[in-house]
Formats: structure tokens, sequence, C-alpha cells
């Protein structure tokens, strides 16, 4: 993992994970995680790497890179 740059999740990042969760949440079943994943990347301005690619979908901005 030394080879890894880890960054931590700021409080704006929680903050709007939090808003989105209570934007998502019910109508497309989204969690906390996937909401805090997508605020970090979209401050970073990385793509997500991802299996499950449908929730990463609602966030406008997002590069979203789906492996085969």
């Amino acid at each position: 993992m030394n080879h890894f740059h880890v960054n931590q999740p700021t409080e704006h990042d929680f903050a709007a994970a939090l808003d989105w969760l209570m934007r998502l949440h019910l109508s497309h079943r989204i969690g906390f995680p996937d909401c805090l994943i997508a605020s970090s990347a979209l401050r970073l301005g990385v793509p997500v790497v991802t299996l499950n690619d449908r929730h990463f979908r609602l966030f406008r901005g997002l590069t979203v890179i789906r492996p085969y």
C-alpha cells in the first residue's frame, strides 16, 4: 500500500454526502458510503472505478469507470 496516496474525506465531503443522501436515498436507494465516495472523488477530480456503477451515474460531473 506504500505506492498509494490516501486522501481523507473533508468536512465539506461529509456535508455534501449527507445532502445527497437526504435527496437520493428514498428515490434511488443509495447509501451514505456511495455518497461520500462520490463527493470525495468530485472534490479531488478523480474517477470512481467500480463494478456497481448504477448509483454513481446519479452524480453530475463524476467520471465512472467500469472495469471489464
